[in-house]
């Protein structure tokens, strides 16, 4: 949702183009470093929770290469993320681009959409962990 927001403040989809979205949507640009944030597992989103449990899982097995091929794969994945999102979201705003958001009803869906993330990580719903505990049994994991 916010990646559409700047996309069409700045009116490009060149990434090398768009700089200074946190100006230019004051509400939504932040938002949006968040769930990107979010999704290089950074704490307290549910990604990193997940990330943090399969890493604890697997360094509990003898077999610890994979694990560690995960945690690189994982960390030049979110370095990307970072990258691009840092600088097409920091940084001066162009004098052309009038500051202030496109629609809030973006900065509705984003703000419900990083607190879902959040109390994913924080505390999961009951059902869900009990489905996920089932699914892992399922395939076998430990207890």
């Amino acid at each position: 949702f916010g990646a559409g927001s700047v996309i069409r403040k700045l009116g490009t989809k060149e990434m090398t183009r768009i700089r200074g979205g946190i100006g230019a949507l004051p509400w939504s640009g932040p938002m949006l470093v968040l769930a990107v944030l979010g999704l290089c597992a950074m704490p307290p989103g549910g990604m990193f929770r997940s990330e943090f449990l399969i890493v604890s899982g697997g360094l509990a097995d003898p077999a610890d290469a994979v694990v560690a091929v995960l945690v690189v794969l994982v960390t030049v994945a979110s370095l990307g993320l970072t990258f691009f999102s840092s600088h097409t979201m920091l940084g001066p705003t162009p004098d052309t681009i009038v500051k202030g958001e496109t629609s809030w009803l973006m900065v509705t869906a984003m703000l419900i959409g990083l607190g879902g993330l959040t109390l994913l990580g924080v505390h999961p719903p009951g059902p869900l962990s009990h489905l996920l505990e089932r699914a892992a049994a399922e395939l076998g994991a430990p207890k």
